[in-house]
């Protein structure tokens, strides 16, 4: 069904043609805005004339947004809260839905699995839930993570259909939310509403404080004087900017609220650049220190977005280096004049973007 869409809209002359303006006072729920990416989706959204609700608790990024939005009212509320959840869905009755919402640090899931399992499990199914009495709502993304996909060490990026499975806490959780998402959409929403999940992974950008990631720790080292721990330097990810990812998200919601069907199911966003732990901390002139870990943690992981490129024309625009200077600048200005250039960012990118 994709295919045949792809072949439709070349054809007509409007293939690849993502119109961001298709936002402008569509109401937009995000669970998680208080975090990393939620932050920056929700100022996105913001600057493209969206009505945005979001639904929250503090986390290690909450600070960000309070200075972002000083007078934006504040929602505090657990995912898992079934009644408080349904009562601000229903009232707000969203036209798109992005649920971020989770515990997403790896190591965290090691130390405490009941809470990731509860928070991402049941959080996942207590908006699904909800969303079969929005009556206005036409689309629902839920991000997921890359390490839903079994990992097998290959080099070669693991596409949408490849096999599920994860090995810590936090991949298994999310694995969970992708088969809850999916039975959803299936069994209860395909009439009325296109159900997406977004796997990306590894994601740099500024405004990021959750700690054990290593852009996180790399600047609270660098600018408060500190000695920087890493634990797997020879370790190869996808490293993608922050921006890229979440104009791909967009970009999938424009396609579900302007198309509503063949948008459905998984899609990957991620560079097919490879870049070790080392090459980022020595590119930055970072001195570290190994330390040994007893978790888990694979060596390589990689994504194929072929999916992405060619149904959405989404490609990543910054390469690591370009990655890791837009990203010092957002933590230099943040550390040295205690100003947030979330906003400025944005609209830089906008204009590469249609440069």
């Amino acid at each position: 069904m994709l295919e045949n869409y792809g072949m439709m809209m070349k054809q007509s002359g409007r293939y690849g043609v993502i119109d961001l303006t298709i936002y402008k006072d569509k109401k937009v729920f995000i669970t998680g805005h208080y975090g990393f990416k939620g932050t920056w989706l929700f100022t996105w959204l913001k600057k493209l004339g969206a009505g945005v609700q979001g639904y929250s608790i503090p986390n290690y990024n909450a600070k960000v947004f309070k200075k972002l939005y000083k007078n934006e009212k504040e929602n505090y509320q657990y995912i898992t809260d079934y009644s408080e959840l349904y009562m601000c869905m229903k009232n707000f009755n969203p036209d798109i839905i992005f649920h971020l919402a989770a515990q997403p640090l790896v190591l965290e899931g090691y130390a405490n699995p009941h809470n990731t399992f509860y928070t991402n499990i049941k959080g996942t199914l207590n908006i699904l839930e909800i969303s079969k009495s929005c009556s206005n709502l036409k689309g629902f993304i839920n991000i997921t993570t890359d390490k839903v996909y079994e990992n097998r060490e290959q080099e070669i990026g693991y596409t949408e259909e490849s096999q599920l499975g994860g090995y810590d806490p936090y991949a298994v959780s999310k694995v969970c939310s992708e088969l809850i998402t999916k039975c959803y959409s299936d069994c209860f929403l395909s009439n009325n509403v296109v159900v997406a999940t977004c796997r990306a992974g590894n994601v740099i950008g500024g405004g990021d404080f959750s700690p054990d990631r290593i852009i996180t720790d790399i600047m609270n080292c660098h600018f408060n004087n500190k000695k920087l721990i890493i634990r797997h330097p020879n370790a190869v990810r996808p490293f993608t900017y922050i921006l890229d990812i979440i104009y791909g998200y967009l970009s999938l919601g424009v396609k579900i609220l302007e198309e509503r069907c063949f948008f459905q199911g998984a899609w990957n966003f991620s560079t097919k650049e490879k870049t070790s732990v080392s090459y980022i901390v020595n590119k930055l002139g970072i001195n570290y220190e190994i330390e040994e870990s007893d978790k888990h943690e694979t060596t390589v992981l990689m994504l194929d977005s072929s999916k992405s490129k060619e149904f959405l024309e989404w490609e990543p625009l910054f390469n690591i280096d370009m990655i890791l200077s837009e990203t010092f600048k957002w933590y230099k200005e943040y550390y040295n004049n205690e100003k947030i250039i979330t906003g400025e960012q944005i609209d830089e990118y906008e204009e590469i973007r249609k440069s």
